[in-house]
């Protein structure tokens, strides 16, 4: 009698343990299956310890040149503006002379609708893709590693009030990939999983930014009333400071605290949207082109002759050609040469800020694959179409 009792009472346990295999079991039996089926990467090579620094050279090269040019037509402005009476815009001293100096600066640009007005907009669609990215890297589970891809923001403002073509390369792209060197078809869940990011934060991140970008975009595409414009731009420069603000109360930066695959699903959106918005700046600035060729030729003639209030249109231009230069750096050093390749010819097709938007939502997607294809499959379906273009032979 008191065998069978403890037959019976064993009995739950063991269907149990037939039924449910343990948790630690389970997850080496998964992370075994993973490393079989991804790529191998030597990470003692020298290729891959000194990747991240790619976009050192051409940043520091074009960095001193353009400065070298650039720095006889702006000192005399900067002297003059430091002398003169601080215009009345906000009511903050310091703030004023800073609009002061600003204002005049890109008014150049709002003013010439038959060509300056492009760069101008280039300049903010490939910060407004950069700024989503950057955003979204900011708030993962792992930024705390890199004091300057956490605190991004800081690196926004001066990139803008300094010059984006040195401040990006040199202190967002370089620590960025210094903490995302895996190429995707090497990344496992282990290396997935601190790049988590709460759902409500990638929103709060993507309102945010749209609120403050794309009021910008539809004003120099629906409306060019000059001073309104330039003032409101100017002040814009310096509100990347305020942002942590306003999305650091929505979620966590603990990955135990998140539901991981909402969070990429979310972010992707969140760069869909934005990269969106820059694909309608590039449509536009096409469709300008078409009805008035000579806006090329203009564009062109900038770089021969500069002299007067040419130079802001030169520097504006030059500024953004090297921080896309930074940016191809990134599909470079995380994915090879045809992936580097393939953010060329999206830059063509939808525009630099556009590129770099679809590369980082590319890039979402694979972290996501590593947890579930369950939810919108076809979403997954479509990132693994890339793969193939992206992936090295």
């Amino acid at each position: 009698m008191v065998e069978a009792e403890a037959n019976l009472r064993r009995r739950p346990r063991e269907q149990a343990g037939e039924q449910w295999q343990p948790r630690a079991e389970e997850e080496a039996i998964k992370q075994a299956a993973e490393e079989a089926q991804v790529a191998q990467v030597d990470r003692t090579s020298l290729w891959f310890r000194y990747k991240h620094l790619l976009p050192v050279p051409i940043t520091l090269v074009a960095g001193i040149i353009l400065t070298a040019i650039m720095t006889p037509y702006f000192l005399s402005p900067l002297i003059a503006n430091i002398k003169k009476n601080d215009p009345h815009l906000t009511g903050f001293k310091l703030f004023d002379k800073f609009l002061g100096f600003v204002v005049p600066f890109f008014k150049t640009m709002a003013n010439s609708q038959d060509y300056g007005i492009y760069p101008l907009g280039y300049f903010v669609t490939n910060h407004l893709g950069w700024q989503m990215a950057g955003a979204i890297e900011s708030s993962r589970a792992d930024a705390t590693k890199s004091v300057f891809v956490r605190h991004y923001c800081v690196i926004v403002t001066a990139a803008l009030v300094i010059g984006s073509y040195i401040i990006t390369p040199l202190f967002w792209i370089v620590p960025y990939l210094n903490l995302n060197k895996l190429p995707s078809a090497a990344l496992t869940s282990e290396d997935v999983r601190p790049k988590c990011i709460h759902h409500l934060r990638a929103r709060a991140c993507f309102v945010v930014i749209a609120t403050g970008f794309f009021p910008f975009l539809a004003g120099m595409m629906l409306s060019h009333h000059n001073e309104k414009f330039v003032r409101n731009t100017a002040i814009f420069f310096t509100t990347p400071l305020l942002w942590p603000l306003f999305w650091r109360p929505f979620g966590s930066l603990t990955a135990d605290n998140m539901d991981p695959v909402k969070g990429h699903i979310t972010a992707m959106n969140a760069l869909l949207v934005v990269g969106g918005g820059c694909m309608a700046w590039h449509f536009f600035a096409i469709i300008a082109v078409y009805r008035e060729p000579s806006i090329v030729t203009n564009l062109l003639r900038v770089f021969t002759h500069y002299e007067g209030d040419l130079h802001t249109v030169l520097f504006i231009t030059v500024d953004e050609i090297i921080l896309w230069a930074g940016f191809l750096m990134i599909p470079l050093a995380q994915e090879g040469i045809r992936a580097a390749t393939l953010f060329v010819l999206m830059t063509i097709l939808t525009g630099p800020g556009a590129a770099v938007a679809f590369y980082f939502w590319w890039r979402e997607g694979k972290y996501s694959e590593k947890y579930s294809s369950s939810e919108r499959p076809w979403l997954h379906q479509f990132v693994s179409q890339i793969d193939w273009l992206v992936a090295e032979a």
